[in-house]
């Protein structure tokens, strides 16, 4: 029989190992030995390239308009790690070495999922925190601190959720693809929803990302919209967490077929 202590130690092995391998399959090395992932680096750093060209052309004002880089950096590392988080949760692929693997389940590729794309995102915060201070913008560190926690767990039950859904339908995972377009476009992440048309604007308040990304820029905007609230997307985190642990448990019962990949 095997001790609890055993069994603790063996599934950290188990989500240490999914950890290294599930960043990004397509450049890892699996060995008797040793496990080892050189895309870890890559996809901690590919999606900067895309923060910071964006971020060029706010401050240079492409929208007629100069804005500080701190406006909208964190959010489009926020954005980038969310999007990138739920796809890979709603595509999961299990390498098939370890597809045959005993004791492996779901809870544990999940969390090894959601560890790996956590300290990604934490990375890329660190890295665009660096710059900016370095370059001596005003930068509020228990706002930054915050909303990576909060996106971190939205990113985390949102993938399970949909996932659950979409696993064996190709059709809504190439449509959710769109759909993570649409969203970028409605969640405040380029366009503020102050600029908008009153009506679209009240369409766009019921997308919860609204409210965490409008409530990042008071810190540095100074400005308080009255029709932004916080308390609307931790509601709607609060929903979406007491979920996650049903959906979890219906996965492991259909363990063998999400296993297959």
């Amino acid at each position: 029989m095997i001790s609890k202590k055993n069994s603790f130690f063996k599934t950290i092995e188990e989500i240490t190992i999914l950890f290294f391998l599930l960043i990004n399959p397509g450049r890892s090395f699996l060995g008797k030995k040793l496990n080892f992932n050189w895309g870890i680096i890559w996809d901690i750093i590919s999606p900067l390239f895309l923060v910071a060209g964006w971020s060029i052309l706010m401050e240079l004002g492409i929208r007629g308009k100069n804005f500080d880089l701190s406006y909208f950096a964190f959010i489009l590392v926020f954005w980038f790690g969310f999007s990138q988080s739920v796809t890979k949760l709603i595509n999961i692929n299990i390498p098939k070495p370890l597809q045959v693997k005993k004791g492996l389940n779901i809870l544990n590729i999940m969390i090894a999922n959601f560890l790996s794309s956590v300290i990604q995102i934490f990375f890329r915060m660190l890295i665009t925190l660096f710059f900016l201070h370095s370059l001596s913008f005003n930068i509020s560190l228990f706002t930054i601190f915050y909303a990576f926690f909060l996106i971190s767990l939205f990113s985390f039950s949102y993938g399970i959720i949909f996932s659950y859904f979409f696993r064996n339908n190709l059709f809504l995972r190439d449509a959710h693809n769109l759909f993570l377009q649409f969203l970028f476009l409605s969640s405040s992440v380029i366009i503020p929803v102050s600029i908008l048309p009153e009506q679209i604007r009240m369409f766009l308040l019921y997308n919860p990302l609204v409210h965490l990304f409008e409530w990042m820029k008071i810190s540095t905007s100074g400005i308080y919209l009255d029709y932004i609230y916080l308390e609307y997307f931790l509601i709607f985190l609060l929903v979406i967490l007491s979920f996650t642990p049903i959906f979890l448990w219906m996965m492991n019962k259909e363990k063998n077929c999400w296993l297959r990949g």
